[in-house]
């Protein structure tokens, strides 16, 4: 994969299910919407360390050149740490581990807030980050409702628009 020139840096958000994490890659320019630059999935129980073991190298040694050449990492991660039978205390204990490299436990909650803010309760030294769900959706489904080329920017992409690689 070759990353569009615009993209300056590569986040990945992440789903955990019963027996796989499913990871999206995105990368961000300085205006405007995200590119949608990739999916990847890791099969395994994720009560296992073997799964996230997977998961952890590929997040530490995938690499991709970019337009100009430069190779880019992923900068950035969210899982979304909302499971059952101690899958939510598995992914606590795992991002914080590796929160150096801004690797964070996300949960989903409704209404209107902040799209991103560090939740208040939380156990121990445990960092956890609220996602605003209906914001977060709100605005997806601007991106991808937009014309990727409105007549009235005479031919130029909209930056507000989903971008697909």
């Amino acid at each position: 994969m070759v990353i569009p020139r615009p993209v300056l840096l590569i986040t990945v958000g992440a789903d955990v299910q019963d027996d796989r994490i499913e990871a999206s890659i995105l990368g961000w320019p300085r205006i405007g919407a995200p590119f949608v630059l990739g999916h990847v999935t890791f099969d395994g129980n994720t009560l296992d360390d073997e799964v996230w073991s997977e998961f952890d190298k590929w997040l530490r040694t995938t690499r991709w050149r970019n337009e100009r050449g430069w190779r880019m990492g992923v900068d950035g991660v969210a899982v979304d740490s909302g499971g059952r039978e101690g899958r939510t205390q598995k992914i606590y204990n795992w991002c914080h581990a590796r929160h150096s490299r801004r690797i964070y436990a996300v949960k989903g909650v409704s209404g209107p807030r902040k799209l991103w803010e560090r939740a208040k309760k939380v156990k121990g030294d445990m960092r956890l980050v609220n996602v605003a769900v209906d914001v977060a959706k709100t605005a997806v489904l601007d991106m991808i409702s937009r014309a990727p080329f409105p007549r009235e920017l005479n031919g130029q992409r909209d930056p507000a628009a989903a971008h697909f690689s």
